[in-house]
Parts: C-alpha cells; sequence; structure tokens
C-alpha cells in the first residue's frame, strides 16, 4: 500500500496491517523535533577564529577542498557562504562568494566577497591561478612543470616519442605505430600531431 510521509511529502510503501505515518525513522525525528537550524554559535564553533586578519580555517567535513556544514533535513551549503551569510545576511541569487586570500577553507568574513562567475574567473587569472593566458603561472614558471620523462605517469621516452614521429612522418600508419610501440592509437595521434610531448 503505497502511503505518503506526513513531513516530507514523498510516497512510500507500507504494509497495510501497519499503520505508518513516516518514511524513515528521521522524518518521524524531524515530526518531534522540528527542523534542526544552523545557529551562528554552533557553526562559529567549528571554525579556528584566529586574528583579523589571518584566516579562519574551516575544521568540519570538507568536500573538493571546501569546507561544508550540514544541517535540518541533509541540507548543505559550503561553509565559506554560511560565514558570509552570518557576518552580512542574505547572498543575492546567482552569485558567487570568492576569496581574496584564496584559501578554500577560510571563513573569515574580511576575506570574501561577491562576484559572479566571471568576477570570480577574472580574479583568478589576475593572480595567475588560471590555466591559459599570459598571466598563467605555467608560462612564467615553465621549467617546474614536470613534462616528458620527468612526469610521474609517462609510459614513452623522448627518444621513443622522436622515433615515432620520424616514422609517422615517411608513411607508416598510426594503426603500426600503435602496435610497435605497446600504447592506444589514440596515444599516437596526439603524439605525432604534437598535442602531447609538445616539448620536444
Amino acid at each position: 500500500m503505497i502511503v505518503k510521509c506526513e513531513q516530507c511529502g514523498k510516497d512510500f510503501c507500507a504494509a497495510p496491517s501497519r499503520k505508518r505515518r513516516f518514511c524513515s525513522p528521521s522524518c518521524y525525528i524531524a515530526s518531534i523535533t522540528g527542523p534542526r537550524l544552523l545557529s551562528a554559535e554552533r557553526f562559529w564553533r567549528r571554525v579556528s577564529i584566529g586574528d583579523s586578519s589571518e584566516c579562519w580555517l574551516w575544521t568540519g567535513a570538507t568536500t573538493k577542498g571546501y569546507g561544508v556544514c550540514t544541517w535540518g533535513h541533509n541540507l548543505k551549503a559550503y561553509a565559506h557562504r554560511k560565514a558570509y551569510e552570518f557576518a552580512f545576511g542574505p547572498i543575492p541569487e546567482g552569485l558567487l562568494i570568492c576569496h581574496h586570500c584564496d584559501t578554500p577553507l577560510c571563513c573569515n568574513p574580511r576575506h570574501l566577497f561577491v562576484g559572479t562567475q566571471h568576477d570570480n574567473m577574472a580574479d583568478c587569472a589576475h593572480k595567475g591561478r588560471n590555466h591559459s593566458g599570459s598571466d598563467c603561472w605555467q608560462v612564467h614558471h615553465p621549467g617546474r612543470i614536470p613534462r616528458g620523462e620527468r612526469h610521474a605517469n609517462r609510459v614513452l621516452t623522448e627518444m621513443v616519442v622522436l622515433e615515432m614521429r620520424r616514422l609517422y612522418g615517411e608513411g607508416v600508419p598510426q594503426c603500426k605505430l600503435a602496435t610497435r610501440f605497446g600504447v592506444t592509437r589514440g596515444t599516437v595521434w596526439t603524439i605525432v600531431h604534437r598535442k602531447a610531448w609538445k616539448h620536444i
């Protein structure tokens, strides 16, 4: 028998002999206690607060390098966004909260600012953290990038790559090169067309 949960409104299957009102224990608990709100006091207990000019690092759960907080019925938000809301009020719809300090775990309101995705990308480029353009970190520090044989995942050597390009120039098909050197045809294509191993 299909029954509608009195708390969340979802349909769930229940035996006719049992008069179930809730789809899960969490909905039952929520019906008694009400939704658990994320209080500012509870939030800031998870932040390592220091000097006003320093980064205040989130000490709770993280995802993709950013702090994340949970409350209510598994509602989740990035910690730096909640820090901004607690300090300055609601965030305008569609806008991001960016870091002046470039520290994803930082929740210091002085280090946060509202911006669009374009603002965020422009800030990233200005600080040389993007992966393209003249401001790119890789442009200014080419010697610190592990390329070719210095790369941890490399399979081939520079001599093999040069030999592969020479043979391709002489008319050897890519499929035969792949078989000869023990790589995929896609790998051969990226090498002979200089999409990979571009530094030699």
